[in-house]
């Protein structure tokens, strides 16, 4: 009933990787583990880049050695396997939502502080009589349109159809 009661518990933590927020960037999984079997909590949080995966396999430890002490410490040496299963399944559970996590998104808006942001709009049509100044403002116009395009702030069509816009007024 002991390893009943040992694999239920070991299951449930490593359900509740699934719920840690994902990582900044996709991580290899079985780097992550490497990292986790051969340096522990020290590994996992330079890999994964985060406090959270330091202190996690260190708490882990820490029970452990706890529980471990009336088999005489034999416990603690599922310690690495540990850190190297925590390390797998952190950097997959991951993985899966950053890959997911554009999906769900119909229509966003970008909001950003920079100078970029703040500029005007650009106008569907140039008021107005076209004058050589025009060009150099056409191609300014093009060159920003392009810079959205590059951000990811407009699509693909809404860049073609602007930049047909653009053109057609000189």
């Amino acid at each position: 009933m002991s390893n009943q009661v040992n694999g239920h518990a070991i299951r449930h933590a490593m359900e509740g990787v699934e719920k840690l927020p994902p990582l900044k960037q996709p991580k290899d999984p079985i780097i992550a583990a490497m990292c986790g079997l051969c340096t522990g909590g020290i590994g996992l949080g330079l890999y994964l880049e985060g406090w959270l995966d330091f202190w996690v396999p260190f708490v882990a430890l820490i029970v452990l050695g706890s529980v471990a002490i009336p088999t005489g410490e034999m416990l603690m040496y599922l310690a690495p396997v540990l850190w190297a299963m925590y390390g797998y399944r952190r950097a997959k559970s991951s993985n899966e939502k950053l890959r997911h996590s554009g999906r769900d998104i119909i229509e966003a808006e970008i909001v950003s502080d920079s100078a970029a942001a703040r500029r005007a709009p650009i106008p569907a049509k140039r008021p107005g009589p076209i004058t050589a100044g025009a060009d150099a403002s056409a191609a300014t116009r093009l060159n920003r349109l392009k810079d959205l395009l590059d951000r990811n702030v407009i699509t693909h069509a809404e860049y073609e159809s602007k930049r047909a816009q653009i053109l057609a007024a000189l």
